[in-house]
């Protein structure tokens, strides 16, 4: 049970349905140690990164893994329409070297998307023990590694050229999986986020799909936490440590918040 502001309970009710339409971003040393990534004017940090959005994301290039800015809604490359296609920031890692949409992305052009955690919106029931009244409302989670470690989510990338006289466009979508038990109660879907050990072998293009679903259904890092956070993050426009900071101490928030950015 969630507790709220005095005279007020709050319940879970429902899921938002859409998975991961949030999260902050951050370019980190940990993944440059990993896969000695060269740097190609990738952003540091953004604490309310949202679709759409120009973001650093890390890919395997001809001398190694380097970090490009990529736009967060993935564009196959063979998409003929003048507008983009819908619903695909996420890609569900079961189906996705299926599915014609990510089939030759998940083949070679496979990707890291550097993060410090993402953000879930919970529909929940408030009840005001004064009057009785019953309201709804959709609370904002922040779910990270302890002590805001940083992470990466797996991706596909691609890069589509809408006609021959255009710029290409560089896209990227996150995979997602089943969630973990601790996070059930927020989604049914989370990012899938990899181990460091697992990097290399993600991006590698010569690992065929066998071997990059071996990588995925390898084992994932899967000790999340998370805590309720204000409303302020609901605006992709909102920017700044004001989206993670703790609303309420239950479950208690990482005592280190302060130290992100």
């Amino acid at each position: 049970m969630l507790r709220g502001r005095t005279g007020v309970t709050s319940r879970c009710i429902s899921y938002n349905r859409r998975m991961c339409a949030r999260f902050v971003s951050r370019v980190m040393a940990a993944l440059e140690r990993a896969v000695q990534v060269r740097w190609h004017d990738p952003f540091d940090l953004i604490y309310n990164a949202a679709p759409s959005m120009q973001l650093s994301v890390v890919t395997a290039g001809p001398d190694g893994p380097e970090a490009r800015a990529m736009k967060w809604g993935f564009v196959p490359g063979w998409w003929k329409q003048a507008k983009p296609p819908k619903l695909t920031i996420n890609a569900r890692s079961e189906d996705a070297a299926n599915l014609p949409m990510w089939q030759a992305a998940f083949r070679g052009s496979r990707c890291l998307v550097p993060a410090i955690g993402w953000y879930e919106w919970r529909s929940e029931s408030r009840v005001d023990t004064t009057t009785g009244e019953i309201s709804a409302v959709r609370r904002p989670y922040f779910i990270h590694l302890e002590g805001l470690e940083p992470l990466s989510f797996a991706g596909l990338w691609s890069r589509w050229q809408p006609d021959k006289d255009a710029e290409p466009l560089l896209t990227f979508s996150i995979l997602t999986r089943t969630p973990t038990p601790s996070l059930a109660q927020l989604h049914d879907r989370m990012p899938v986020v990899l181990r460091e050990d697992q990097f290399t072998a993600w991006l590698d293009p010569a690992n065929d799909d066998s071997s990059a679903q071996r990588t995925l259904s390898g084992g994932a890092l899967l000790e999340f936490r998370h805590y309720p956070v204000s409303t302020y993050v609901n605006n992709p426009r909102n920017e700044g440590k004001e989206c993670i900071e703790p609303q309420s101490a239950d479950p208690e928030p990482p005592k280190n918040f302060e130290l992100v950015g």
